[in-house]
Parts: structure tokens; C-alpha cells; sequence
């Protein structure tokens, strides 16, 4: 239910007719929930990036999971790596350690064995990229300035960047998630690296936090409590909460809060997520998908447009998913 927020989302959900009207930012928004499932999923069938389809299939129907499996190995490189824009921000083709933890979230979702070669070989391009100086790894390729991409992802400036845990504590989840034995000494010192990296984080960025909450979700139970309490803090500090000013580009509670069992969900009040969860609806393009908030078309005019559409099918993806969590749609 919508239930009453002030400044946020009012009106009601019948359950019965599975029929949602509410108003959010002063406009009134009515939907049926699964004619708004339909049109989503048809505009990610015929987008042009079909990985998200391959990709929502295999997590529907894991004997299914041969094309999704196809469609990633499109973006891994020889080296064992992934580029290739799979991040579409970074159009590089060659490998880089974000890119890479990047595909380790399609393989984590879809529940990929770790002895799959897509596992396998990108872990070992971890071990290779491994940076002892900074106990981490570099989060950018070298040639990035060679191919359009977002203008905020410079190599140098990511040479000296505070910011350790993006993507280095998103590299140790994956350690921890499809590692074995040979990974537990890198493993544990990571842990320690990541704790002194969150209790130093004084100005949380909230891309940097994402890649601790994926971190937690794969840490066991001492790592969850050496991160919790600076990680918890952090998270709401980051997060926007008044639903006003849920405009552009910013962290809401769904940001990190991708389903009622999210660990993270405790941190807001039921009716904050619900007010987030009908922004969310309020602000999809005819029903159908969302496009990014962001933009670098000034920069790389013909890049962007391809940028933006492979965005907009990765954020459609991603918002059905938060939306059928909740059963929403």
C-alpha cells in the first residue's frame, strides 16, 4: 500500500484488483500492475543490449541459462577480464577491474557455479591485476581516454582515488562468493583492509558504499560485524531521504534496499521505502523502461546515444527486478 507520507507518495494499493493509484510530486499516476510488467519486459526483449533478456530468463529458469552465460562471454576478453561496455559508461574493449566486478554481479544473481570458465578465468584475472602497493586494484584501463566514455572516469585521477572500495571491496566479495581455498590468505587481508577503509570514510560517496553493501552480503558473520556499524551510518548519511528532492541523480533507499530481504532494509522506515518504490513507477517512461539520469552527450555526442540505450535496458532490468521484489507489479 501507499500508505500516507508527508511530501511523498498518497493513496492506496488494492490488492484485490491489483489496480495502484497514487500521487507522487504532485502528479497523479494510475497503473495496472501487470500491464506495466508486460510492457517492461517487452521493452527489454527488443532492446538493442540483449544480455538483460538472456540475463532475466536465467534467473527465471536456470536450465535456461546457456544464453545469458553467451551473451556475458561477449564482453570477457583473453586475459580473462571484461570491457567491452559492459559497464556503459566505460567503452573501452579492454579489461578492467570495475568492469570485471561488474560481471561478477550478472554471475552472482544467477547463482554461477565457480568452476564455470566465465568464473574461473575472471578470477584469475584478479590474481593478475592484483596491485600490492595500494592491496587492491587499479579500477580503470589504461586506455580509457582512448574511446569515448563518461567524462568523470579518468585513468589518473583513479590512480590516487581515496575511494579503495570501488571497486576492491566489490572484488573481495567476489573472492569471498566464488573463491576457493587458494584465495583465503589474499581474503583475509582484504578484510582487514576493508574495515580500516570504512571507519576512515568521513564524506561518503555512494558508489563506494554500494561496493561495501555487496561486500556484506557476501562476508560472514565476523566481517558483517567489524563493517556494520560504519557501514550502516554511512548508508543513510548517503542516501537522500526526503522524498522532495528525489530529483536527478542521487542515492534513495532503493538504491541499496533491492528487496524486502535486503539486509539494508532495516536502515528506512517501511513507508520511505514504499514512497521510493511508487517514485520509481511514477518515473518510468510510458510505463515501460527508464533511461539514465545522467548524461555526458556534450562530450562524446554519438557514444552517449549508445551509452544511453544500453543504460536504459540495464536500469529497466534493474527496476523490474526491485519492483517485482516488492510485488509491486
Amino acid at each position: 500500500a501507499c500508505s500516507p507520507l508527508q511530501g511523498g507518495c498518497r493513496g492506496f494499493k488494492s490488492l484485490h484488483a491489483h489496480r495502484v493509484v497514487f500521487l507522487f510530486a504532485n502528479s497523479a499516476v494510475e497503473w495496472q500492475g501487470a500491464a506495466m510488467r508486460s510492457a517492461i519486459r517487452e521493452f527489454i526483449a527488443q532492446s538493442t543490449r540483449p544480455l538483460e533478456a538472456a540475463f532475466l530468463l536465467a534467473l527465471e529458469d536456470p536450465a535456461a541459462a546457456e544464453p545469458f552465460l553467451n551473451e556475458l562471454a561477449t564482453y570477457q576478453n583473453a586475459d580473462g577480464g571484461f570491457g567491452n561496455a559492459l559497464e556503459p559508461d566505460l567503452r573501452p574493449p579492454e579489461s578492467s577491474a570495475l568492469v570485471t566486478t561488474v560481471a561478477f554481479q550478472y554471475l552472482t544473481e544467477a547463482n554461477v557455479a565457480a568452476d564455470h570458465p566465465l568464473v574461473a578465468s575472471g578470477l584469475a584475472y584478479f590474481d593478475a591485476t592484483y596491485q600490492s602497493s595500494k592491496q587492491g586494484w587499479n579500477p580503470i584501463a589504461e586506455t580509457t581516454a582512448d574511446h569515448p566514455s563518461a567524462p568523470w572516469w579518468d585513468y589518473q585521477a583513479s590512480l590516487t582515488s581515496p575511494q579503495w572500495g570501488n571497486p576492491s571491496a566489490e572484488v573481495l566479495a567476489s573472492l569471498m562468493r566464488f573463491g576457493g581455498p587458494q584465495n583465503q590468505t589474499q581474503i583475509e587481508a582484504l578484510s582487514k583492509r576493508s574495515v580500516v577503509r570504512i571507519n576512515e570514510i568521513t564524506d561518503p560517496e555512494f558508489h563506494e558504499l554500494l561496493c561495501f553493501g555487496r561486500l556484506y552480503e557476501q562476508a560472514g558473520a565476523d566481517l558483517q560485524a567489524a563493517l556494520w556499524p560504519a557501514l550502516s551510518k554511512l548508508i543513510v548519511i548517503a542516501t537522500e531521504t526526503d522524498p522532495l528532492k528525489w530529483t536527478g541523480y542521487q542515492a534513495t533507499p532503493l538504491s541499496f534496499v533491492k528487496s524486502p530481504e535486503s539486509p539494508f532494509a532495516p536502515l528506512f522506515a517501511p513507508q520511505l521505502i514504499e514512497a521510493d518504490l511508487c517514485r520509481l513507477v511514477a518515473e518510468a517512461v510510458d510505463g515501460s523502461h527508464w533511461p539514465p539520469a545522467w548524461s555526458w552527450e556534450e562530450a562524446h555526442p554519438a557514444a552517449w546515444q549508445v551509452a544511453k540505450a544500453d543504460w536504459t535496458a540495464v536500469l529497466t532490468c534493474q527496476n523490474l527486478q526491485i519492483l517485482e521484489s516488492f510485488n509491486f507489479l
